[in-house]
């Protein structure tokens, strides 16, 4: 909120208070020149109070404060004057009348002070009184505009009748239409009140969630291996990146005791945090079965059953490999996922055979056992779909023969190069800046000499 005041009501009382002062100065002049000197010594009071009421609102007495109470004035003030011009301009039979019906309305506007009603009673009052000194002939009748005609009887009641009612009318009229306005605004203040402590909760809400979102991270974050299997003949990479704060990807290495190692890669349907809670629910189950991992069909069969019907109509799709050093062995089976690439220098990358059921909606899932002999400086790559859904700038999915071009330009690096961090380097560069529409998960094993 702007510490700056509103100086817009302070012009604007200043401006009526300056206008009053300079008609009441012509309304005072107009008077002695026309010999009216008890009007005119009226005016010049007038005039006396009106100057020490534009002072007093430009220094010391604020809008806020005019508003109140001491509207009373400046109305007594505008009411008085007018009625001497009225008496100037043909008492009864004059057309400034109408003015009293703008003095009244927009004295009424005023809801800090009983303003209109006051101006309303004192137009009355002080009308009729001028009105019946003319009739008993107590005042002589002036018209400073035109001729000098004595209204009859039935122009005086209906000069009377008109004005009261009138006025009486423009008053309650006023009145109801701000007590209306007056009521609809408490009203809508009352809803803003209540819309901003909503926001407050909703904000004090979105905060705690997000808080438990970033628990829920830094605990999903542990569900990702820190460490992988470190033996000979192979090397492992892997990166994992979630859309939102939790992501339903999971990906987890075992190891034999010989140090071989088994490869898993999952991603559960969807986003969020249902999706995290199912890939939690994956990596408790792959922890109770990894003493299958020699067996890829096996073990995704064993995974199957221990989602199944615990995981409310979600699904995981997979792909799990085991590989053998000595024999530079890959064995893998697919469940639903995309299957493993492979990198081989001077080649171009190509998709391993694979195709399966994903996991957890049948109790027999089509799962398939597949074998790939690999050499020495052969790159696979392992990752979940959310690569395959990459999207360019102009909306367009990374197509099967771009994602292989990819591959290919890494199959070219050497064999120490780390290419897991440059597929995610090219995967960013495709998407120019719109970021990835799913979860990212990939591995990398290299096949490396025997030592």
């Amino acid at each position: 909120m702007s510490s700056y005041p509103d100086r817009e009501p302070t012009t604007r009382y200043t401006a009526i208070n300056a206008l009053r002062s300079i008609f009441t100065a012509l309304a005072c002049y107009l008077s002695f020149q026309g010999g009216q000197f008890v009007a005119g010594w009226v005016l010049a009071s007038l005039l006396t109070l009106s100057l020490v009421w534009l002072l007093l609102s430009m220094k010391w007495i604020d809008a806020e404060t005019q508003s109140g109470y001491l509207s009373f004035l400046p109305t007594f003030s505008d009411i008085t004057l007018l009625t001497a011009y009225i008496y100037y301009t043909g008492g009864s039979l004059s057309t400034a009348l109408l003015v009293y019906v703008y003095v009244v309305a927009v004295s009424s506007l005023n809801s800090r002070a009983p303003q209109g009603l006051f101006a309303a009673i004192y137009t009355i009052l002080l009308h009729g009184t001028v009105t019946l000194a003319l009739a008993f002939h107590w005042l002589p009748p002036v018209n400073i505009v035109g001729p000098v005609r004595e209204p009859g009887s039935l122009e005086i009641i209906q000069s009377l009748t008109l004005v009261t009612i009138i006025c009486g009318g423009v008053f309650f009229m006023i009145r109801s239409l701000v007590e209306s306005l007056e009521q609809k605004n408490n009203s809508l203040g009352r809803q803003a009140q209540e819309f901003e402590e909503l926001n407050r909760d909703l904000a004090a809400k979105s905060r705690m969630i997000k808080d438990e979102l970033e628990v829920a991270r830094k605990i999903q974050e542990t569900l990702i291996p820190s460490t992988m299997p470190d033996g000979k003949g192979f090397r492992l990479e892997s990166r994992y990146l979630a859309l939102h704060e939790v992501g339903g990807d999971y990906l987890d290495f075992f190891a034999t005791r010989e140090g071989y190692p088994g490869i898993l890669v999952t991603d559960a349907a969807g986003h969020g945090v249902p999706a995290a809670l199912v890939a939690s629910m994956t990596k408790m189950a792959a922890d109770r079965f990894k003493h299958q991992m020699r067996s890829p069909r096996d073990f995704l069969h064993s995974l199957n059953g221990a989602i199944l019907d615990r995981i409310n109509l979600h699904f995981v799709a997979a792909c799990y490999a085991f590989y053998h050093p000595r024999r530079r062995l890959l064995k893998y089976s697919v469940g639903g996922n995309p299957p493993p690439y492979l990198l081989r220098p001077g080649q171009a990358a190509v998709p391993l055979e694979g195709s399966g059921s994903v996991l957890g909606i049948h109790s027999q899932p089509v799962l398939q056992k597949y074998r790939a002999k690999l050499e020495v400086g052969d790159r696979i790559v392992m990752f979940t779909d959310g690569i395959n859904e990459c999207r360019n700038k102009d909306g367009d999915e990374l197509s099967g023969d771009q994602l292989e071009g990819l591959l290919t330009g890494l199959a070219a690096l050497p064999v120490t190069e780390n290419i897991a961090d440059r597929m995610v380097e090219e995967l960013k560069r495709f998407t120019a800046g719109r970021g990835f529409e799913d979860d990212v998960t990939l591995v990398v094993l290299t096949v490396e000499a025997n030592k």
